[in-house]
């Protein structure tokens, strides 16, 4: 009798135990949902901007482009970047959160999503994709070349201590000729 109730409670002990584990892993998993939930909620917050759609895939990016937003629309997924590492995806937290921010991003860029397209050869792209790579590269003004070239150039201070330490004839022309045009 007494190996029968040792028995029992063995395993009444075992299964409260695996009870236990049971309902500690539930919850850190609710624990960790909640912290994804959060990260969502507080990234997909701010102030996102467009950066281009591809078929179903859009991109935005957060102000300081910290983080970047992948909408997947034909599966109403999000996932969000730092850098090249995926550090969360909208799967990993509850849907009513997820179709939340779906409608908030669908709604503020409906224009850029659904409208501002190219269709080539079957591929959906953003029209400000092709703006974006069509920009020419910025050259510097006139102004802004003078002003810059003036500060690479001697200044009258610097090129007589120059002299002070190796000479007259240690000037280039170029920097004779500058000293020239400043004593006038």
């Amino acid at each position: 009798m007494d190996y029968i109730v040792f028995g029992l409670g063995l395993i009444i002990g075992f299964v409260g135990g695996v009870k236990f584990l049971l309902w500690q892993i539930q919850s850190e998993n609710k624990k960790t949902q909640k912290k994804s939930e959060d990260f969502f909620l507080e990234v997909t917050s701010r102030k996102l901007t467009f950066k281009q759609r591809v078929n179903n895939i859009v991109q935005f990016f957060t102000p300081d482009q910290d983080y970047t937003i992948v909408y997947i629309i034909d599966k109403k997924e999000i996932a969000i970047f730092e850098k090249d590492n995926c550090v969360a995806i909208s799967s990993s937290i509850d849907q009513e959160i997820t179709d939340k921010i779906i409608n908030k991003i669908e709604a503020t860029f409906k224009t850029e999503i659904n409208e501002d397209l190219f269709e080539i050869n079957g591929q959906k792209i953003s029209k400000y994709y092709f703006k974006e790579l069509a920009k020419p590269m910025e050259q510097p003004s006139d102004i802004e070349t003078i002003v810059e070239e003036n500060e690479s150039r001697f200044t009258v201070d610097g090129l007589l201590d120059k002299i002070l330490e190796s000479g007259r004839q240690s000037l280039t022309k170029e920097e004779l000729d500058f000293l020239n045009n400043h004593s006038k």
